[in-house]
């Protein structure tokens, strides 16, 4: 353990009359590279911000800029030991991943008075390559001189462009290759083009009831499969757009700027329907529609796969359409057997501005399969026992509620504790959402969410399969885990920001606790 660098190092002298010199600027810029707590590299910061703030009242530019500079130093600092935080104590989301005993990230910078707002914008800057660092602080040291208060503009420019970085082109051409398949297009027919019982799982979540408006992302059903050729005569209508997730379906709450235009088309020679699955007139046709989809996931899932599911659902006028509830009966009548219904608890989601009932925080999530024997590996996900100091842990060996060397009345199931702490993991997940702004799709999947999905339901080396793909965190997860995955996407920008996220954070996430987590 290196010894706590010191603020002093900025040796500041302070003389009783004139402009305040700061000496020693590259002894300052030391001393910030060795801090090794975040509490450290806090106070140098600080103190640097107070020495700008004088400078800039007496009117020395130089001294301005040079603590202008070693403030923005000891906030890159900042953001690396930020960032080591996740490596030390690991990314842990829910209660389902150990800390073993380790205090978490927030309360480590909450110690040290640092919010996780600050927190993350110190990690952007650290970020930032030395090469390219050097030149942005020269041209803050430039604003400084020509008397611009905004020293940080070129820096923040900079973060803004690596966070929204240029859109690929739209994904036009199938992806094609041992661990990875990208298939853009038609769900629907892009999965007729999947050999039966080739997909160890499906892991999905379809665009919801009347919540986003997704651009060139149609679906055809219906029609004559010898039609080659469709004329499609479309008809538009615009409904409330973005903020429809709030609003409902209630158009007096809909704005001009909000107005989203969904279109539909059938054609002339077959009657296809050509649909923005989500935006049809009716939650029925909306059913069966996705019916339909998920008929050709039970022709191409193996007879021990297992097909994950998450739905929303939609309130609108204070009623619930009770969609996942209308779904789990229509999939159930067409033969398939939900085994398990999982409470996707969200921490952070977005409420709405409801005062005559509670705000909804949770989704469904439901593990459907096709047959009584199928694969599920209970040992991949566990989590803390709450009875982990009862003397009966360890003691039942079977699920009938008998315990080792005993029989006779009154021996009574009792949850079976592992060594460790431990029991298998339950129906109600606390998972919050991921946030990734820089992509074009903007509800993706929880990669812990998915994690879990894909460790119990899929074997290692096998394949997964999610027909709406999104950003690719389907395929990004079952990479990391060591599985093959097969992507089926709408939308052409989103399929070709999904090949590109896959491709630029696959090693990334290899690296990181997440991975290490499944194990």
């Amino acid at each position: 353990m290196h010894a706590p660098a010191s603020p002093d190092s900025l040796a500041v002298v302070v003389p009783a009359h004139g402009p305040l010199p700061l000496a020693r600027y590259d002894a300052a810029c030391r001393a910030i590279a060795e801090c090794v707590r975040i509490d450290e590299a806090k106070e140098i910061r600080n103190k640097a911000e107070a020495i700008r703030v004088y400078a800039r009242q007496v009117n020395n530019p130089q001294l301005e800029a040079d603590a202008w500079a070693i403030r923005k130093r000891a906030e890159r600092q900042l953001g690396k030991l930020s960032a080591a935080l996740d490596k030390a104590q690991g990314a842990r989301t829910d209660r389902l991943l150990l800390t073993d005993g380790k205090k978490s990230k927030a309360d480590t910078l909450a110690d040290a008075g640092i919010t996780t707002s600050s927190a993350h914008r110190y990690e952007k800057l650290a970020k930032i390559p030395d090469s390219e660092w050097e030149a942005l602080e020269a041209k803050g040291r430039e604003q400084i001189a020509a008397g611009y208060s905004h020293a940080d503009a070129a820096i923040n420019a900079a973060i803004k462009a690596k966070a929204r970085p240029p859109k690929p082109a739209p994904l036009l051409d199938d992806v094609k290759g041992d661990p990875l398949t990208i298939l853009p297009g038609d769900c629907m027919a892009r999965l007729q083009e999947i050999p039966d019982a080739s997909i160890d799982c499906v892991i999905t979540s379809p665009p919801y009831f009347r919540t986003l408006v997704y651009p060139g992302s149609f679906t055809v059903f219906g029609g004559d499969a010898c039609c080659d050729q469709h004329e499609w005569q479309m008809q538009s209508k615009n409904y409330g757009g973005w903020h429809q997730r709030t609003t409902g379906l209630n158009d007096r709450h809909k704005t001009k700027n909000e107005e989203k235009t969904v279109e539909r088309g059938t054609c002339k020679k077959c009657g296809a329907e050509r649909v923005m699955l989500g935006w049809e007139e009716t939650v029925a046709e909306y059913i069966e529609h996705l019916v339909q989809i998920f008929a050709e996931a039970k022709r191409v899932l193996k007879p021990r796969g297992v097909f994950w599911l998450n739905i929303g659902d939609k309130c609108t006028d204070k009623h619930w359409l009770n969609i996942p509830e209308r779904l789990l009966l229509a999939l159930d009548d067409m033969g398939w057997i939900c085994v398990a219904k999982i409470v996707w608890h969200i921490p952070n989601k977005m409420p709405s501005s409801v005062t005559d009932r509670p705000n909804c925080d949770y989704e469904h999530v439901y593990m459907f399969v096709t047959q009584d024997d199928y694969y599920f590996d209970a040992e991949s996900v566990r989590e803390p026992a709450k009875c982990a100091d009862d003397p009966r842990r360890g003691k039942r060996v079977n699920y009938y509620g008998k315990y080792d060397g005993t029989t006779g009345f009154g021996q009574q199931a009792f949850v079976s504790i592992r060594d460790d702490g431990t029991r298998g993991a339950r129906s109600v997940w606390s998972i919050p959402s991921d946030r990734i702004s820089k992509y074009s799709h903007c509800c993706p999947f929880p990669r812990e969410l998915v994690r879990r999905m894909i460790l119990l339901g899929c074997p290692e080396g096998r394949v997964a399969l999610d027909p709406f793909a999104g950003s690719g965190t389907v395929g990004l997860v079952a990479l990391v885990l060591g599985r093959k995955a097969v992507l089926i996407e709408a939308n052409g920008q989103f399929a070709a920001e999904a090949r590109d996220r896959i491709r630029d954070e696959l090693e990334e996430y290899k690296a990181k606790p997440f991975a290490d987590a499944a194990e």
